[in-house]
């Protein structure tokens, strides 16, 4: 018995200030509201067919954020595509009420289950322009049980104490939240800011699952990919800041615009969203700058960049001994 897709839902950050699944900003949300709505009404009407209709709705959920970041021209980072895409898609799909419960207690069962059904989907975002037509939607049955009791045993064995010797030159496994963290709470100034009502699965948005695997390799730090967020926050804030300070005084969108025809906050900022600055909403430069890079990257957490501060950190200490 599949459960039933509730109405698309919106979460309380603070008083008078909502947001959307996954920190989305309102162009992003709208669109994905539409592909809620259309899962909503197909698992009503045909709940034999519901696991086909959640898998269609994720991999559309999938193309809608892979276009966003292949719509400026840029080729997105690979790690991007491959890991932080479909996590993203695991939280909106935790969030809007399409999975099942098991998928809150069994996170790294279900998060590989999405991993693994948008594998297919990477490569086409290397392409000059999209096609016509998505690629076609298939349907990945959930996962079983067994598979989640598979990962549980597999968790207490690794707790086990294991013999010296066993032990002295392998790598342990990096050990994580095995619960819900609360959701990070967005400033009052952030651009997802919106409308709405909470929901018991806010708690979920931004969890740290344990892996199932005991040994991991070691990665290199993705350095560039830091130094390419970190340097547009920079270049936002400061942007910000100038915008702040006219705003000071009367002014319009256009003519902000027009000012400043060379700003990069134009080319990820909503006219809606300028248009609210200039109606006197309050805001920090920094933060609102750090929303804007998350939402540009297909991120959801400032954890992110803090990450990435401490990754350059280290580099440049290492580059100097």
């Amino acid at each position: 018995m599949h459960p039933s897709i509730p109405p698309f839902p919106e979460f309380r950050v603070g008083k008078g200030a909502y947001r959307y699944p996954g920190y989305l900003p309102s162009r992003e949300a709208a669109k994905l509201e539409k592909i809620h709505k259309q899962l909503r009404a197909d698992a009503s009407s045909d709940p034999g067919r519901f696991e086909y209709f959640v898998c269609r709705a994720i991999q559309q959920c999938f193309d809608l954020f892979k276009k966003t970041l292949t719509d400026g021209g840029s080729t997105p980072d690979y790690d991007i595509m491959r890991t932080a895409l479909p996590k993203k898609c695991f939280v909106i799909a935790i969030e809007c009420g399409w999975l099942p419960e098991a998928a809150l207690a069994n996170g790294p069962v279900w998060q590989e289950w999405i991993t693994q059904l948008l594998a297919g989907r990477f490569n086409r975002a290397w392409t000059d322009a999209e096609p016509s037509e998505p690629d076609p939607y298939f349907c990945m049955p959930f996962p079983s049980k067994s598979g989640s009791e598979k990962i549980a045993v597999e968790e207490h064995a690794s707790a086990q104490p294991r013999p010296a010797s066993d032990t002295a030159d392998a790598p342990h496994a990096e050990s994580g939240s095995t619960g819900a963290a609360a959701a990070t709470r967005l400033s009052e100034s952030s651009p997802a800011t919106t409308a709405g009502s909470g929901s018991a699965r806010e708690s979920i948005a931004l969890s740290s699952f344990r892996t199932p695997d005991l040994v991991r390799p070691r990665r290199t730090p993705d350095l560039h990919s830091s130094r390419e967020r970190l340097a547009l926050v920079s270049t936002l804030a400061r942007e910000l800041a100038v915008v702040k300070q006219d705003l000071m005084g009367f002014c319009t969108a256009d003519g902000l615009k027009q000012k400043h025809p060379k700003f990069t906050l134009w080319t990820l900022i909503e006219d809606s969203a300028i248009q609210a600055l200039t109606d006197g909403e309050a805001f920090t430069p920094k933060a609102y700058a750090e929303n804007l890079t998350l939402s540009k990257f297909g991120l959801t957490s400032r954890e992110t960049l803090k990450k990435d501060r401490r990754k350059l950190r280290k580099a440049k200490m290492a580059d100097r001994q």
